[in-house]
């Protein structure tokens, strides 16, 4: 791993020999309260770099009750047998060093099948005083085990640090986490996060606090959640009706 003077971090990771599929890595960090843009690059040999993705954000909040961080980095399906890994200079100018790396690949065949449905945007309310705004979502009725929140936001540029919370009667909010979105143009190309993966509920209503602080407050203007689909496997003695 090298550490610049600018603040960048980069770290190459070997896989030994070309022909192993990853597009997943997650990082260690040495560093508190950080949101950073990084690069991933591809070799064959460790000499001539390619480029696979650029400007995907890693971060970690540990200001709130609840610590946050997400330091998994999604490319494209490569097969190299280099990868490196860059964590760009931030505002802050805080020096970040990385000390491990783990890499994956998921075939989507592997992965379960997902449902979508529309959560209406009930209220939106605005905290001056804590410099936040709330949105009240109602997926339409209880039961359904969502894990995922996608927003629809109107604002072409944004970074905000998001809470989320669930209730079945609107007046007790059982926290649910909270997390990052983004979107920013990135050399002409719109780079943006702005789905939020939770532990399953099956409570009908969430709530999402954005923190604003010093900027305005998002447009959200819709929605959508997601569960995962289920296979129930029975089994019955005899044939017949059941």
């Amino acid at each position: 791993p090298v550490t610049t003077r600018e603040g960048a971090a980069s770290a190459v990771l070997d896989f030994g020999a070309p022909g192993r599929k990853h597009d997943t890595v997650t990082l260690d960090l040495d560093g508190h309260d950080f949101l950073r843009r990084t690069r991933v690059e591809r070799s064959d040999d460790e000499r001539t770099w390619a480029l696979l993705a650029e400007g995907a954000v890693i971060y970690r909040a540990s200001s709130s009750g609840s610590p946050r961080e997400d330091l998994t980095i999604r490319y494209p399906v490569s097969d190299a047998r280099y990868l490196r890994v860059t964590v760009l200079p931030g505002a802050d100018g805080a020096s970040l060093r990385i000390v491990g790396a783990r890499a994956a690949h998921e075939p989507a065949a592997s992965k379960a099948p997902m449902h979508v449905g529309a959560a209406t945007v009930l209220e939106k309310t605005l905290d001056p005083k804590a410099k936040t705004s709330s949105y009240l979502l109602d997926l339409g009725e209880g039961g359904l085990p969502v894990e995922e929140l996608a927003l629809a936001i109107d604002d072409p540029a944004f970074e905000r640090h998001v809470t989320l919370a669930s209730s079945s009667d609107r007046r007790l909010w059982v926290p649910l986490g909270g997390g990052l979105v983004h979107r920013a143009d990135v050399r002409g190309t719109r780079v943006e996060s702005v789905t939020l993966a939770f532990p399953e509920t099956r409570r009908r209503y969430l709530r999402v606090i954005v923190d604003d602080g010093d900027d305005a407050p998002l447009q959200i203007v819709a929605a959508e959640v997601w569960w995962r689909a289920y296979e129930i496997i029975l089994d019955v003695k005899a044939p017949g009706p059941h």
